[in-house]
């Protein structure tokens, strides 16, 4: 069905294909937190989870990750995730 990680700064994903993880998240400090993909004076090597595919004319990235709200994944699993965990698979 799908797979269900936590990026580094505690966002929820599920995914349609097994995730693994990427680097350099960037963050711009006046977003109160949130991330965003922006320049690199503020990022983090391997922070965030990607489920991407490359189209077959190699110029074009799709992302099969969808975010989820924080809680969702502890209800559907009946546990916590951290960006410690390795993804897991929901059926």
């Amino acid at each position: 069905m799908g797979w269900l990680c936590v990026n580094k700064n505690g966002q929820e994903l599920i995914c349609q294909n097994k995730p693994e993880r990427l680097g350099l998240l960037k963050r711009r400090p006046s977003d109160c937190g949130s991330y965003k993909i922006i320049d690199d004076r503020w990022s983090e090597p391997l922070s965030y989870w990607g489920d991407n595919e490359m189209c077959s004319c190699q110029d074009a990235t799709y992302n099969f990750d969808i975010d989820l709200p924080k809680g969702s994944i502890e209800k559907l699993i009946g546990k916590t995730l951290t960006w410690d965990d390795e993804a897991v698979e929901y059926k």
